[in-house]
């Protein structure tokens, strides 16, 4: 200890290791003490950090399994091409059968007519406007010869009504155009101002005689009515138009495209299919003669007329294109050009392809025209002879078409609802998502049914998410117990007793949770009969396949057992019934009088950190005294040594004057 020094008669008493051997005696009886309680206090601090984390995890299994939201998971099967369900939390537990899924659609038309071009203008067309109609709004496109696809698309996009247009490119220099409805089940109608539609008047002259009949054809379709002996023209009439229009005779090919009205002296055929250009053809045999009318509209043809000049020679060909079909026919030596032209007819005539797409007719002079019979069709044709009978051509346009009849849309999808059986019950809906037939449950129509098809549909409790949360509370509950086994115990054997052995508070934890985890419910059920068992050391154990047996039984009872039911109100029907409080509901009230602000576990922590204060504060002061006093006692040795060292000087003088006596003597 600085200060004090052994000198003379203080050697060995008044020293440093004195000092120091008195401050350990007393740190020893007044300080470590209170250290060892202050260690204590720490440890416990950390035991309560761990206690209390356990305790929060435990809290959180139990309030999982305790609340509504648990129970309220759901899980669907079934779903397959044809039918998708989904389900939100809460829905109805449901098992059903889908059956003869019909997709609702949308309205898509597309242009029977391929262009070369969207940027120029649609070929063969005057002006006019086209109306676009789509559930209630109507949309006018004003045209003219310089209107192009591109301008269709574009009007009919920026417009408010729900459909869109496209432009498809299909090919090299080869466009398509269609429109399709925004929404299903809302159909498209195109009318146009410039667009009629042909007419063939018959006129009936005399009265039918027995054995007489009638064919009336457009080329393709044609159909033969037997007339009755005496009718008139106006009865005959009446008779052929119900024989035009039967829908119920599936023989009859002129039904769908050509309606019939009778008149007084015969009948008028009109095409349904508006832009369908025909020439009427009919044949009376017998004593009714008819005379036809037909009446066209200004509908785009096109003409090639080829002129032929010199007469053939041996080994002449000629040979006639319109890019796509072509015929080559062999000239005969010494023919003229007239006698040429029908050489030519009677091939083309001949030539399936060709006979389809074009008329042919001849002249005296040598010269033949071909006539596309498909109104709207525009062709360039390439002539080509060899020998000495050469040939002019020149294609020409005849009148011009509408918009509508150029673009020819076809109704390639039909605007339709959406229907099915739900159970054997016919459903419809304007959607393919019904979000309004089950509390919760989305169906959605992916794909028509066939036949035979059947979607089996389940909407079932998601027994998973309470498994696996039952799986966590057994870990939670096997962690809490054994800690709290490890702070609580005390061992006879060796003495070692645990951190809050001494702690009835913390025992009591421990039983409190066993005790409602024991409970039976009314009818006898508990947490044993779903799978959990307890050990006798208190280890739990989860048997998940009872489990599983047990919710898929009766998931009802067991939310019952695991959560309880609230206290529902009297209604006309059921009486108000009291609150049943679930096991896991209740353990989720116990851990809430222990875990949260200014609840047991806070104020056990706060009476551990007051302990730890007091403690602190004790050490503190013991240890100042015990500082003052040392002090104290440092400056009287140093005052002690000092007064000997004056001592021991005044001793060594007069011993020098004794010894200096001495040798005198």
């Amino acid at each position: 200890m600085a200060g004090v020094n052994s000198l003379g008669i203080g050697s060995g008493v008044l020293t440093a290791d004195l000092l120091d051997q008195l401050r350990e005696a007393d740190n020893a009886a007044i300080l470590t003490p209170i250290e060892t309680k202050l260690e204590l206090s720490t440890q416990k601090d950390e035991a309560y950090k761990l206690l209390d984390g356990f305790m929060t995890t435990f809290k959180q299994s139990s309030a999982a399994l305790g609340g509504e939201s648990m129970y309220q998971g759901r899980q669907t099967s079934g779903s397959d091409d044809f039918v998708s369900v989904s389900a939100q939390s809460g829905s109805d537990l449901q098992n059903f059968n889908i059956t003869e899924v019909v997709k609702a659609e949308k309205d898509v038309w597309n242009a029977t007519t391929t262009f070369e071009s969207v940027s120029t203008a649609v070929p063969g067309i005057d002006s006019g406007k086209l109306t676009v109609e789509v559930a209630g709004q109507s949309f006018e496109i004003d045209y003219t010869s310089a209107t192009t696809l591109d301008d269709i698309r574009a009007a009919i996009n920026d417009s408010a009504i729900d459909a869109t247009a496209t432009n498809l490119k299909i090919g090299d220099s080869a466009y398509s155009f269609s429109v399709s409805s925004d929404n299903l089940n809302e159909a498209i109608t195109f009318t146009d101002s410039q667009q009629q539609e042909q007419l063939d008047t018959v006129k009936l002259i005399g009265n039918a005689s027995s054995g007489d009949t009638y064919k009336w054809s457009d080329g393709v379709n044609e159909l033969t009515i037997p007339l009755v002996a005496g009718e008139t023209p106006t009865q005959t009439g009446v008779r052929i138009t119900a024989a035009i229009n039967d829908s119920t005779d599936l023989a009859n090919p002129l039904h769908g495209l050509y309606t019939a009205t009778a008149t007084s002296d015969g009948f008028t055929i009109a095409s349904d299919v508006v832009g369908t250009k025909f020439t009427g053809s009919s044949i009376s045999s017998g004593d009714q003669l008819s005379i036809e009318a037909v009446t066209s509209t200004g509908f785009t043809k096109q003409l090639d007329t080829v002129t032929l000049t010199g007469n053939a020679v041996d080994g002449d060909t000629f040979t006639w294109s319109d890019g796509t079909n072509e015929l080559t026919i062999p000239l005969v030596a010494g023919e003229t050009p007239a006698q040429t032209a029908t050489t030519i007819a009677l091939a083309i005539q001949g030539d399936s392809a060709l006979n389809d797409l074009y008329t042919v007719t001849t002249d005296a002079a040598g010269s033949f025209t071909m006539e596309s019979k498909i109104f709207g069709l525009d062709f360039t044709s390439t002539v080509t002879s060899t020998g000495s009978q050469t040939s002019a051509t020149e294609v020409s346009t005849q009148a011009h078409s509408s918009l509508a009849h150029q673009l020819d849309l076809n109704n390639i999808q039909t605007a339709k609802e959406a229907s099915f059986k739900m159970n054997g019950i016919s459903i419809t809906r304007s959607t393919n998502t019904i979000d309004d037939l089950v509390n919760g449950v989305t169906i959605t129509l992916n794909k028509s049914h066939g036949a035979t098809d059947t979607s089996s549909l389940n909407v079932t409790q998601n027994d998973t998410t309470i498994k696996t949360e039952m799986e966590l509370f057994v870990t939670n509950f096997n962690t809490l117990t054994s800690n709290l086994k490890d702070m609580t115990v005390y061992n006879q054997t060796t003495g070692v007793a645990g951190i809050f052995n001494s702690e009835s508070f913390i025992k009591s934890i421990a039983s409190d949770i066993t005790n409602i985890i024991n409970k039976t419910d009314t009818s006898g059920n508990s947490l044993f009969d779903y799978g959990v068992s307890i050990d006798k050391t208190g280890v739990m154990t989860f048997d998940n396949s009872t489990f599983s047996s047990k919710l898929a039984a009766d998931p009802s009872a067991l939310e019952l057992l695991f959560r309880g039911k609230s206290a529902v109100d009297a209604t006309e029907t059921t009486s108000a019934s009291s609150e049943v409080i679930g096991i896991f509901q209740a353990l989720d009230k116990k851990m809430l009088t222990y875990t949260g602000s200014n609840k047991l576990l806070a104020n056990f922590n706060t009476q551990l950190g007051d302990t730890k204060t007091n403690l602190i504060s004790e050490y503190d002061k013991q240890k100042a005294s015990l500082d003052v006093r040392y002090e104290t006692l440092t400056k009287k040795f140093s005052a002690y040594d000092s007064l000997i060292n004056k001592l021991n000087n005044q001793f060594a003088s007069l011993k020098l004057l004794i010894d200096a006596e001495s040798s005198d003597n």
